[in-house]
């Protein structure tokens, strides 16, 4: 899968960019012309999980091998997609 390598993070409450050089990724505008208030806490959040993207993608592949292996790698596989979950859960909810 091709996509914009690095890691993402928010920027500026609603700016999702990547690495160093802060490379844009996305905006999470938080105004709407159908809605009278900015949905400024429902942008804020929409960031956070595309900047999350990235990272939930590894944990997906790392469940996959997980899941396609046998036992005793197996076990060892469940402990690196359970963390690599639980790290990107965390950036989904802003942590």
């Amino acid at each position: 899968m091709n996509y914009t390598k690095g890691d993402w993070s928010v920027r500026s409450g609603f700016k999702v960019t990547s690495g160093e050089e802060q490379t844009w990724v996305a905006d999470c505008y938080p105004y709407h012309p159908k809605h009278p208030r900015p949905r400024i806490h429902e942008a804020m959040a929409n960031a956070h999980l595309i900047a999350a993207s990235p990272r939930l993608y590894e944990a997906l592949k790392a469940f996959d091998d997980y899941v396609s292996a046998g036992y005793p790698d197996n076990m060892k596989l469940k402990k690196i997609a359970v963390e690599k979950m639980e790290q990107v859960k965390a950036q989904m909810e802003g942590k």
